[in-house]
């Protein structure tokens, strides 16, 4: 009597970082076939073929920060501390995947800062140029910014005239005129902005 050789082929699936264990024989590497030869039941050897499908698990890891006062949900869970915080999914292929999700908080702060510019002038805060009076904010990690901006009206220009004596001279924010003619100059008025003086002189 010649007693046949047995032949069983065995297909599974295992999920990437599981073990497959089949008769004493563990796999944990990657997809591929695994042939066991073991005495079956009638004395003869069995040939058992393990054709094993590793599906992939994408375990991911992120990092937020957000500022003290604000939270994070994450989970389900609203999250307003600094520390390390897992969730566990079931994807596509049924496998398990951990998201790690390392939460820091940062200290919340607030700087107060006042300006004055003169009408026509600008003020750069932060990239914003501003031009008109008012209370600005910028929020930059997690230190809120204020801003006071006074901005005065220039003062109205100032005209004067001056008839002198030929041979004279006549002395203006500086310069010593001795001709006839129109000039101008720049002086701090109130409230830093300038003045501007238009003197007309006339040489007799």
């Amino acid at each position: 009597t010649v007693l046949p050789i047995t032949r069983t082929e065995i297909n599974d699936t295992i999920c990437e970082g599981e073990t497959y264990e089949y008769g004493g024989v563990y796999i944990t590497t990657s997809t591929g076939s695994y042939t066991d030869t073991i005495v079956g039941s009638n004395g003869c050897f069995e040939i058992i073929t393990i054709n094993v499908t590793v599906l992939p698990v994408n375990n991911t890891e992120i990092s937020i920060t957000i500022c003290e006062g604000d939270s994070y949900i994450f989970d389900g869970q609203i999250l307003t501390e600094s520390d390390t915080y897992t969730m566990i999914t079931i994807n596509e292929n049924g496998c398990e995947e951990t998201t790690t999700l390392i939460l820091t908080v940062l200290p919340s702060t607030e700087t107060l800062e006042a300006a004055v510019i003169c009408e026509g002038s600008t003020y750069d805060f932060y990239g914003q140029i501003l031009t008109e009076s008012g209370t600005y904010t910028h929020v930059e990690n997690c230190n809120t910014h204020t801003l006071v901006l006074t901005v005065n009206p220039l003062l109205a220009n100032t005209q004067q005239t001056v008839t002198i004596c030929e041979g004279e001279s006549y002395i203006f924010y500086g310069l010593t005129l001795t001709e006839s003619g129109i000039y101008t100059a720049s002086v701090g008025g109130q409230g830093c902005c300038l003045e501007i003086i238009t003197l007309t002189l006339i040489v007799q």
